[in-house]
């Protein structure tokens, strides 16, 4: 992969390195099918970037990288995506979930279903530490391992009949 080498298509690589030392964002890439130890600071593409803002998070080292290269110089490589593969598998099977995880198990998760009576899925927000938010066609929950904390600079208003209370008075 020489300066000025031209190639159409596209390649995988794997992450050796995330820690950019020039804080921009990238990722170093290997190029396992090239002889000899080949690496390269990589862009990485986003659904959105812009200056201070946009989508952002990094994936591990050995994770499994598509490359395409700008103008198809391989001295210009930039990181497409990422790849599920029998090694690194999909935080879930189930086709009908949208969910966003991290190593920690914080977990977007929409889920949706085939409709019926008006249930078309939900939307589940959860943490490493099983607290949890899920919406639901008739149900919001908030679940907290610990104590719970609402707070507003104004107020505070519960609307709903009947309102339930549950536990000792307040």
């Amino acid at each position: 992969m020489n300066s000025g080498e031209r190639s159409a298509g596209i390649v995988l690589g794997k992450v050796t390195a995330v820690k950019d030392p020039e804080q921009q964002g990238r990722v170093q890439v290997s190029y396992p099918w090239v002889s000899g130890p080949e690496t390269r600071w990589v862009s990485v593409a986003s659904p959105m970037a812009g200056n201070d803002r946009g989508f952002f998070c990094m994936p591990k080292i050995d994770d499994e990288v598509i490359l395409a290269f700008h103008m198809n110089m391989w001295d210009h490589p930039v990181v497409m995506g990422f790849l599920w593969n029998p090694v690194q598998k999909a935080p879930s099977p189930d086709e009908r979930q949208c969910m966003w995880r991290s190593d920690n198990k914080h977990t977007i998760r929409l889920v949706d279903s085939t409709p019926n009576k008006g249930d078309v899925g939900g939307i589940f927000l959860e943490d490493g530490h099983g607290n949890a938010i899920t919406m639901t066609n008739t149900n919001i929950t908030i679940k907290s391992q610990g104590a719970l904390t609402i707070e507003a600079a104004g107020v505070i208003t519960i609307d709903g009949r009947p309102v339930k209370k549950v536990g000792p008075e307040i």
